[in-house]
C-alpha cells in the first residue's frame, strides 16, 4: 500500500511499468513520509509501457515517464510531454577516427559499431545521416577503407588514443579526443514526463515542476534525505529517470539539435522497435554486415 503526502496540489499518480521501477518509486514516497516531506505522488505498478501509457489515456493514472523511444507511440494515443529530465551524463556516444585521416578517406569510411548496442547503433545512423548518407535502405557495400568506430566513451582508452585518434563532431568539425562531452554523436532524446491531453490543464506542469524539483533537491546525491531516487535501484541504471538526471525543465534540450522528428527519422519511423543494423547505411564494417546477413538467413557476403 502507497502512503500519500496530501498538500495544497492535487497528487499525482505515476504509472510505473515493471517491478523494479513500482519498488523504487514506492521507496521514494515511503523515505519522503518518514522525511517529512510532502511529494504529492502516488505510484501505480503495471506489468508494461503499453499499459501505462493506456492508464494515463484512460485516466487511471495521471503521468508516466517515457524514452526518447516510447514518445512516438504516446502521442499515437493522445498522451503529451509536459515536463523533461535535464540529463548530465558522464559518458557520451563517440565517433573516433585515425587522426591522420583524410578528406576523401572520411567520405569513404566503414563504421565500426556494437550491433548489440541500440545507442551505438543510433549514434551511427545519425552519423551517417549527418554526412549525407543513404539511411534505412539495408544496403550493403563493402570496402577496404580505414574505420570509424562508434562507441561509448565508457570504452574508450583515451590514454592509448590521446595521440593516435581524433573525434568527429555530429555537426561538423573534429577535436581532441578529450572534448568529447563538446564533440560527440548522441542522438537520444530524454526522458519526459507524459500525461493526457484531457489531464493537462493550465496549472499542471508547473505543479509537475514543483513537484519533481522537490524531489532532486531532496532525495538525490549525498544529501539526499535517506534515499536517492537518482542512482542505480537493486542492480539497475536509470531506473524510471536516468542516473544522470539533475533538474526538470518546461521545455526540452536536444542532444546535437536532434529533436522529435529528427529522431524518428533516425529510426526510420519505428522508434518503438530495435534498430535494424542494416538500417545504419552502406559502410557498416564488413565483418558485421556478414553477421547480420548471416542472422537473417541471407547471403551471406564472400570471403
Amino acid at each position: 500500500m502507497v502512503a500519500l503526502v496530501h498538500g495544497r496540489d492535487p497528487t499525482f499518480k505515476l504509472c510505473t511499468h515493471g517491478v523494479t521501477s513500482k519498488s523504487k518509486c514506492d521507496a521514494l514516497v515511503n523515505t519522503a513520509v518518514i522525511n517529512s516531506v510532502s511529494l504529492n505522488l502516488a505510484c501505480v505498478g503495471l506489468e508494461t509501457v503499453t499499459d501505462c501509457v493506456d492508464s494515463v489515456k484512460r485516466g487511471r493514472s495521471n503521468i508516466v515517464v517515457l524514452s526518447g523511444s516510447e514518445y512516438k507511440g504516446a502521442r499515437e494515443e493522445g498522451l503529451v510531454p509536459v515536463l523533461y529530465a535535464r540529463e548530465r551524463p558522464k559518458n557520451r556516444y563517440i565517433a573516433v577516427a585515425p587522426a591522420n585521416i583524410s578528406l576523401s578517406e572520411l567520405s569513404e569510411a566503414q563504421l565500426d559499431v556494437d550491433t548489440n548496442d541500440d545507442l551505438a547503433l543510433l549514434s551511427a545512423i545519425a552519423y551517417n545521416n549527418a554526412q549525407g548518407r543513404e539511411i534505412c535502405s539495408e544496403s550493403v557495400y563493402t570496402s577496404d577503407a580505414p574505420v570509424i568506430r562508434i562507441l561509448n566513451s565508457a570504452k574508450y582508452d583515451f590514454t592509448a588514443g590521446a595521440e593516435s585518434d581524433i573525434l568527429l563532431c555530429l555537426n561538423g568539425g573534429s577535436k581532441n579526443v578529450s572534448q568529447y562531452q563538446s564533440c560527440n554523436v548522441d542522438a537520444d532524446l530524454q526522458r519526459a514526463v507524459f500525461t493526457s491531453k484531457r489531464q493537462n490543464r493550465p496549472a499542471t506542469a508547473g505543479q509537475l515542476k514543483t513537484l519533481f524539483t522537490s524531489i532532486v533537491r531532496n532525495f538525490k546525491g549525498r544529501s539526499a534525505r535517506g534515499f536517492d531516487f537518482f542512482s542505480t535501484f537493486k542492480k539497475v541504471d536509470d531506473v524510471i529517470f536516468k542516473n544522470s538526471t539533475v533538474a526538470f525543465d518546461l521545455t526540452p534540450t536536444y542532444n546535437n539539435r536532434i529533436d522529435e522528428d529528427q529522431f524518428n527519422t533516425l529510426h526510420c519511423d519505428r522508434p518503438e522497435d530495435p534498430i535494424d543494423p542494416l538500417d545504419v547505411g552502406d559502410n557498416l564494417k564488413e565483418a558485421q554486415i556478414r553477421i547480420e546477413l548471416e542472422q537473417k538467413g541471407l547471403v551471406e557476403i564472400p570471403q
